[in-house]
């Protein structure tokens, strides 16, 4: 019979190395080493740049939405609030230019200049007209 040694025994059951100069030795536990750290390091790379993917908004829906608001308080005719939500659409439909240029979107842009014009000139009416022309854009420049 051979006799084993108690920490090559416990060393065999688990797995786990008697020293480090016997996995230097061995190289293969280097090799895995490193492939666990490039894991890790792109786990951490991917958990890193995760959120900042995830909370990329649309523009073009945020602009959207605001002309649909400001279409609705424009029926209203709240002029004020609808020059307040026209502005917020353009920069939104701005940003969403920048993105990516789409002739729809810069229609939309100058009608969301003339809605909100228009409603600093206290007119809800041509404003809202203006608004619903703006979106009639923004959603083809979404298609």
């Amino acid at each position: 019979m051979i006799p084993i040694r108690q920490p090559e025994l416990l060393a065999y059951l688990t797995g786990m190395p008697l020293s480090i100069e016997r996995v230097m030795a061995k190289g293969e536990d280097v090799k895995m080493n490193r492939r666990s750290f490039a894991l890790a390091l792109g786990l951490a790379l991917a958990a890193f740049l995760a959120p900042r993917f995830a909370m990329a908004e649309d523009h073009l829906a945020e602009a959207i939405g605001h002309t649909k608001q400001a279409i609705s308080v424009g029926e209203a005719g709240d002029a004020d609030g609808l020059v307040v939500h026209a502005e917020a659409a353009l920069t939104h439909a701005d940003a969403a230019l920048k993105e990516k240029a789409n002739p729809h979107t810069t229609q939309g842009i100058t009608h969301l200049n003339a809605a909100i014009a228009e409603g600093k000139k206290k007119d809800a009416k041509a404003a809202t007209g203006h608004a619903e022309e703006a979106l009639t854009h923004l959603q083809a420049a979404a298609k």
